[in-house]
């Protein structure tokens, strides 16, 4: 059986932010075991609103655990920053 919309979605989001089960289990308070059904496409289980519920308020802190930086963020060259520093400290 396929995963049905919410599934997908979950699905998405653990595997975009490299985001283990246990971690929704955890957060959620939601057992390992049900998370692991509702996400297999060979269980029928979809999970009922009141684990969709769960889930839905819990999704910040799940996404605040991710194991990586989502995004590339450049450092700013050392000759800048040490040029900034040197403003700061004429002024003082």
């Amino acid at each position: 059986m396929a995963l049905d919309a919410n599934g997908r979605r979950l699905k998405a989001i653990l595997d975009g932010f490299d985001i283990p089960l246990a971690t929704v289990a955890g957060v959620s308070g939601i057992s390992r075991t049900y998370v692991s059904r509702v996400l297999s496409e060979n269980d029928p289980l979809n999970g009922n609103d009141q684990f969709w519920l769960k889930v839905e308020k819990a999704l910040g802190k799940i996404v605040d655990s991710r194991r990586g930086q989502v995004f590339e963020i450049s450092a700013r060259p050392v000759e800048l920053v040490e040029k900034v520093q040197g403003l700061k400290e004429t002024k003082l």
